[in-house]
């Protein structure tokens, strides 16, 4: 079975994210969409939002736990498991889907085990390349943005998230701290050279991500056009982003006569970890 994954972990607001994603995918195709939560990753849905999901559950409080103390990021390194599909894209919650039906996406993808939105080969991933290249050797090193996994449930994607939890929790370089964790996409990156495991496409960038591309302020309707989706992270989005992701997720709610679209919050107003970056 083919379908779409989102987990909302900790405040509120990220499960009302996570609606209004599925929201605006319901506006374009009835894909089953299963949500993951974890703390107050639900108190805030409404009944009519969770019929946007087909399915629900929440995360086993040993996969967001760090060194004792919670760290919602290092969830990515589950989602394989908490997934219950064959075949399944995860999508981070602060998305918005802006473009065609998911379900082409899939069949673009479907000759491959795993792929992931990136920025190519670089030399900037949370840490030094040079002491990563020291330490794990000279693979390949991708700039991942992890809003975006497609995979499947192979042996070969099971390796992938096995070594990026053994990196993970055994992280030998200096690293950038980012929400009082270890940033997933550097257990990702390394795990990625460690067993061989790269994006079908370099520079793969289905997603529509203001701070990156804000040379290329497009209309909203371009960007509909030209992206998957748009993504709202980091702590600080621009009014112009905040803008587009209001009017689309009012549009989504109004078109399935829904009440209550989620207005975009920043996230460092209402996460204290997230103040620091």
């Amino acid at each position: 079975m083919k379908g779409i994954l989102i987990i909302a972990c900790g405040h509120g607001w990220y499960g009302k994210m996570a609606a209004a994603l599925a929201a605006s995918i319901r506006t374009k195709s009835n894909i089953p969409i299963h949500l993951a939560f974890a703390g107050n990753g639900k108190q805030l849905i409404n009944d009519n939002e969770l019929r946007l999901f087909n399915s629900i559950s929440e995360i086993p409080a040993e996969y967001y736990t760090w060194k004792g103390k919670v760290a919602w990021i290092r969830t990515k390194m589950f989602i394989n498991q908490l997934s219950p599909f064959d075949e399944t894209l995860y999508l981070d919650c602060d998305l918005l889907w802006t473009g065609k039906a998911p379900e082409e996406y899939f069949n673009q993808l479907e000759p491959y085990e795993l792929t992931f939105s990136n920025f190519g080969k670089t030399d900037t991933l949370w840490a030094s390349l040079k002491e990563v290249r020291e330490v794990y050797g000279e693979g390949e090193y991708y700039t991942i943005h992890s809003e975006f996994i497609y995979f499947k449930k192979t042996g070969k994607v099971k390796e992938w998230f096995d070594k990026a939890l053994e990196v993970y929790d055994n992280l030998k370089v200096k690293h950038t701290v980012f929400a009082d964790a270890i940033p997933d996409e550097l257990a990702f990156s390394i795990a990625g050279a460690l067993t061989r495991t790269y994006p079908h496409k370099e520079n793969f960038r289905p997603i529509f991500w203001g701070k990156a591309d804000k040379k290329r302020m497009l209309q909203v309707h371009e960007i509909c056009n030209e992206y998957a989706a748009i993504s709202m992270a980091g702590n600080n989005a621009s009014n112009y982003m905040i803008l587009v992701y209001n009017i689309l997720s009012k549009a989504a709610y109004q078109k399935l006569k829904l009440q209550n679209s989620y207005s975009w919050k920043q996230k460092r107003s209402f996460l204290k970890e997230r103040k620091k970056y």
